[in-house]
């Protein structure tokens, strides 16, 4: 990096984790906005100042949910990420942002961007909804687990983004030359990356709240890979039945009431 530069920090997560509030919580009106060359996606950069007087050019991507990507917004965040997108250079730090409420199913990112090896740190957003569900995430465990600092906040209200701050500083101030991102790190096994983060989600989690336990119960249940289709095909067995059995009785108790209706009127 070059005297004076800013330091470059991508901003990565699942959509609708609060990303782009957060993003905005940290930059304030230090915004540009335009497109990536070539693609039709929006491309957002913020300029953040650290007390210690650290310059950051702060990078929106777009919503990913994995670093496989499947569609052009998540291309361009694998290009950025990897410093193969035209006219970018790649970060030298990557913020993930993960939902409070939903761990389990943001963690596998997390752990995907772990392994490309750059310097990353993990806020925890959203902390009020999770709390107002019941429930309660120890950061301490989390960051054991990930092996990465973990800082909670809520970005709507700008809670916590004075400690991120600190924590980003303290990450930028021992940061040396990081060779570039390697494609080939990035796992291929989807299923064992998906045990590992609910791993992970169950050893963090001290509460879950009752309405998300009832919901992982039934899920365990009715996305099951035998039982699932079974109920699937019981419940479409049912209203077939309902409609072409069992309502033949209620249909000729209605028509024998039209009939006698009829007899009456005349």
């Amino acid at each position: 990096m070059t005297p004076g530069a800013a330091y470059r920090l991508a901003l990565v997560g699942n959509p609708n984790c609060g990303k782009s509030a957060l993003f905005n919580a940290l930059t304030g009106g230090r915004q540009k906005v335009g497109n990536y060359p070539g693609v039709t996606v929006e491309r957002r950069v913020g300029r953040l100042r650290t007390p210690s007087g650290i310059a950051i050019d702060v990078i929106d991507l777009p919503g990913s949910y994995s670093l496989t990507p499947h569609s052009a917004d998540e291309a361009v965040t694998h290009n950025v990420i990897l410093g193969q997108q035209e006219g970018e250079l790649p970060p030298d730090a990557i913020l993930c942002v993960v939902d409070a409420t939903s761990l389990a199913f943001h963690l596998p990112l997390v752990l995907e961007l772990k392994r490309l090896g750059k310097p990353m740190l993990v806020t925890l957003n959203m902390m009020d909804l999770a709390e107002r569900d019941g429930i309660r995430i120890d950061t301490a465990a989390l960051a054991r687990e990930l092996g990465l600092p973990v800082v909670g906040s809520v970005a709507v209200r700008k809670a916590g983004t004075s400690e991120l701050v600190e924590t980003l500083s303290s990450t930028l101030e021992t940061l040396k030359n990081q060779p570039p991102a390697d494609a080939s790190a990035i796992p291929t096994d989807v299923r064992g990356l998906r045990r590992e983060a609910r791993r992970i989600a169950q050893a963090a989690t001290v509460s879950e709240g009752r309405e998300h336990k009832v919901t992982r119960v039934l899920d365990r249940v009715f996305l099951h890979r035998v039982a699932g289709p079974a109920i699937l095909f019981g419940l479409l067995f049912l209203m077939f039945q309902a409609v072409f059995s069992w309502a033949e009785t209620p249909m000729t108790w209605i028509d024998q009431s039209v009939v006698g209706l009829q007899a009456l009127a005349s």
